[in-house]
């Protein structure tokens, strides 16, 4: 038609038109709001990318505290326990709930008709009017999540070709890595009678104090210990204690328990009955510890409190088991499991995935692979290394990187912050050499490490897939 003029479609302006299209895409999306089962469902197929960049966030939101109210024109009461609440509402959220009663069922307007009150956690007393309303009010955190890496983790579940590694933004909390140990475990029953253990001092082991070092412990009990009890040093130290005279050990029935079969036994320098052979061993690990971790703690996250404490959604002192043989409770037991009240259609598209770590020397120096559905990234996967024994290294940390290659040095992408202050945080790497020592990033973004019993900032990571 006469007027009409046709452009021809170059390679570059093909380019920009693909460059709009995948914009519009993204903006489109962002718009949408994506469910979680839609995001799940565009990752599974391969496309994240037209929805979503590396380090772009996503909001999640956890319940930190919840009240009910009850206007009634009859006798009804009305309870709610929280944990079942939060995993039978499918979208939590802050604000109020009002379930209404109509005279034959409760209501409400997000969760629908004809709802069971026991099912979402509530204890209903008395008579229910018609019209009458239980309000519950909902106060949440909202947990901002980056985008960090694409493809880059082993799904537990072979058919999930496709996955997606969100990393909390900044740290939820300073939590221990792990406790203090006890120094011997019941491989098999310990009768009543005398031991005794050898403190051998390897020249990696670094909490035992030289007047120690290499001396006979030896110890006389009265009661019977079942296999899988522990005992623990209980008095002096085997850091500063000059003398064996000094230490103290208490017995315990079972791996993590508080009530104790036998308390202060004494402990005089002797080679006397069963022999229970040499401490801070890797050959002799199933039977007697490192002394660095009994007073420091291990840094095998396998058995962290911290594993545990990221995996569980069970109330404040209901949830830790002691996994390890030497594992004694956990500093922060009486914290509610990190996944209480986050909002259950987020948990209901998580994967579990390998978190492959290296161990340390007194553990085998092996790598072992656990699989989890929360847990802390590695050393690798933040780019403190080229490696990808402990997983690959996460897009984020690389394309936003102050350093032109894998390093420990600051890098600001690796700064976190708690309450608004750049704070040391975990990584799930411990340091080979040591029993009791793991890695650490600094307010500065750099490589650190310190012992498993101190605290340090956590940056919980989940997979969709």
């Amino acid at each position: 038609m006469a007027g009409d003029y046709i452009f021809p479609l170059t390679e570059e302006t093909g380019k920009d038109m693909a460059d709009g299209i995948h914009a519009i895409a993204k903006a489109l999306g962002a718009a949408e709001k994506l469910s979680f089962k839609r995001l799940q469902q565009i990752i599974r197929a391969g496309r994240i990318d037209e929805f979503m960049s590396i380090g772009d966030e996503i909001e999640v939101e956890k319940e930190t505290g919840m009240s009910v109210v009850v206007h009634t024109e009859g006798t009804l009461t009305a309870s709610v326990t929280e944990a079942t609440f939060n995993a039978h509402v499918e979208h939590l959220h802050h604000g109020v709930y009002e379930f209404t009663y109509d005279g034959y069922q409760w209501s409400e307007h997000e969760l629908g008709e004809g709802l069971d009150m026991a099912y979402l956690g509530f204890t209903l007393g008395g008579t229910p009017a018609e019209g009458d309303v239980i309000a519950v009010t909902v106060a949440t955190v909202t947990l901002i999540f980056q985008y960090v890496a694409k493809d880059k983790q082993t799904m537990r579940d072979p058919s999930l070709v496709h996955s997606a590694t969100f990393c909390l933004k900044n740290l939820y909390a300073n939590r221990q890595f792990a406790a203090a140990e006890a120094i011997i475990y019941a491989d098999a029953a310990m009768p009543a009678g005398t031991y005794h253990f050898n403190l051998y001092k390897p020249g990696n082991i670094y909490y035992l104090n030289a007047a120690l070092q290499n001396k006979n412990v030896q110890f006389t009990t009265t009661i019977d210990r079942p296999a899988g009890g522990q005992i623990v040093l209980s008095g002096g130290s085997f850091k500063d204690s000059t003398s064996v005279d000094a230490l103290k050990l208490t017995s315990y029935g079972s791996k993590g328990s508080t009530t104790a079969l036998e308390a202060n036994i004494a402990c005089v320098e002797g080679t006397s009955g069963t022999d229970l052979g040499n401490a801070n061993t890797a050959a002799n690990n199933t039977r007697i510890n490192s002394t660095d971790r009994c007073v420091y703690g291990s840094n095998n996250w396998e058995y962290s409190g911290l594993r545990q404490w990221l995996n569980t959604d069970k109330a404040a002192d209901t949830w830790f088991v002691a996994k390890g043989r030497f594992s004694r409770p956990y500093a922060n037991k009486n914290t509610q499991g990190w996944l209480y009240g986050i909002e259950k259609d987020f948990l209901d598209v998580l994967a579990e995935v390998a978190t492959p770590c290296v161990q340390n020397w007194f553990d085998g120096g092996a790598t072992k692979v656990t699989y989890d559905k929360w847990f802390i990234p590695s050393n690798s996967q933040i780019w403190f290394n080229n490696g990808e024994t402990e997983g690959k290294p996460w897009d984020y940390f690389v394309i936003f990187s102050d350093n032109p290659s894998a390093t420990t040095a600051a890098d600001s992408n690796r700064i976190k912050t708690l309450n608004g202050s750049a704070t040391y945080w975990w990584t799930r790497t411990p340091t080979g050499s040591n029993s009791h020592i793991e890695c650490l990033v600094s307010p500065a973004g750099q490589g650190s490490s310190t012992t498993a019993t101190n605290s340090s900032g956590v940056a919980p990571a989940c997979v969709i897939a």
